[in-house]
């Protein structure tokens, strides 16, 4: 039996194996619709038709990928329009469940809510007496001051300039203290209302469904955690007698000298660590703040846009627009709290290293 050359040998490996691809080449098939609502098949597109939806088809006739049409200018805005929807709605959900874990990481109980309202529109009510006593005295200095004035005028005397001007400052500052009023007594309406509401969501939250509340839980000791770290920063590190005194030939670095020329012991450090943070958590809870308030906008923004889309309206462009512009001021303010965080926990690494550092050149003094 005479032996088979390589060449023919390889060529009849291949065979089965070319003969297999051109089979799955044959057997991809293409479905479209023409104009007139046509159905057609075939292993090839025509040109007028590659700008419209198309499907391919396995030889079972299983739709395996989808190719679809070109979206135009009309349902690219519809798309955009439902991403900014999403991305508020998503935003909104986010703050409420935050809420209701800060409800339940902060109150035991609905009395515990009406104890800290009643705090709360107590102070205010102070600030306003206080206010309305501080009116009265600035009227009665007024009444004598516009008597004054009244003797000038009936002695045919000119009015002292200082005179006018005291008469025209305690008249701007009786309206400033006025209208300090009136905004404190709105604060207080919307304690009030901000506590019903609370209140109501806290008892839902407290219900007999115990699962719902459960399943807010797990994050409740992290918020507790980041709220007490705000205004505590962690403590620095003690360093023992044994590591303070395991050198006694430190060579002073230009940083050291500075250590040394600006603080005269540990709790001057210290006091500047408090400073520098407390500092930090001032801007990190005004940002806080105004994610807040943008959130709150966004809330009420949502719920239009959801009364136009439950009457089977689209919501107008300028709803859209607003939409749009607070969900970016939101997170360009993400990223500045985001940032400020940073800067607090480099302000506590610096200190921490400070600290460390004096105690080891100052162990002899």
């Amino acid at each position: 039996m005479s032996k088979i050359p390589h060449h023919i040998l390889r060529t009849l490996i291949l065979l089965p194996l070319l003969f297999t691809l051109s089979t799955a080449f044959a057997e991809r098939t293409f479905r479209w619709v023409d104009e007139d609502g046509q159905v057609h098949f075939g292993d090839r597109v025509p040109p007028q038709y590659s700008n419209q939806e198309r499907k391919e088809i396995n030889a079972q006739g299983r739709t395996v990928k989808v190719y679809e049409a070109p979206k135009t200018p009309e349902q690219k805005a519809e798309e955009h329009r439902l991403a900014i929807i999403a991305a508020a709605r998503k935003k909104v959900a986010e703050r409420r469940l935050r809420h209701d874990r800060t409800l339940l990481a902060t109150y035991s109980s609905a009395d515990d809510m009406l104890l800290a309202r009643d705090g709360k529109i107590a102070s205010v009510e102070t600030l306003i007496q206080l206010t309305h006593q501080r009116i009265k005295s600035m009227q009665k200095r007024l009444l004598n001051l516009t008597d004054e004035a009244a003797e000038y005028e009936r002695s045919g005397k000119k009015l002292p300039v200082g005179l006018q001007e005291q008469i025209g400052k305690i008249r701007e500052q009786i309206t400033q203290n006025k209208n300090f009023v009136k905004d404190k007594e709105h604060a207080m309406a919307d304690i009030r209302k901000q506590f019903a509401a609370d209140t109501e969501r806290f008892n839902e939250l407290t219900s007999d469904d115990s699962q719902k509340t459960a399943a807010l839980m797990p994050d409740m000791t992290d918020i507790e955690r980041e709220l007490e770290a705000m205004d505590k920063p962690e403590p620095l590190p003690k360093v023992s007698r044994k590591e303070r005194k395991r050198r006694t030939d430190i060579k002073l670095s230009r940083h050291d000298r500075t250590l040394l020329a600006t603080y005269k012991t540990e709790d001057d450090i210290l006091r500047m660590r408090e400073e520098k943070t407390g500092s930090a958590n001032a801007g990190i809870r005004k940002t806080a703040g105004t994610i807040d308030s943008l959130q709150g906008d966004l809330s009420g923004l949502v719920d239009n846009a959801d009364e136009y889309e439950s009457s089977n309206q689209q919501p107008p462009k300028e709803l859209m627009q607003k939409m749009q512009a607070v969900l970016d001021d939101i997170s360009k303010n993400e990223g500045i709290l985001e940032a400020r965080r940073r800067e607090k926990r480099e302000i506590e690494r610096k200190f921490e290293q400070d600290l460390k550092r004096y105690r080891e050149i100052t162990v002899d003094n």
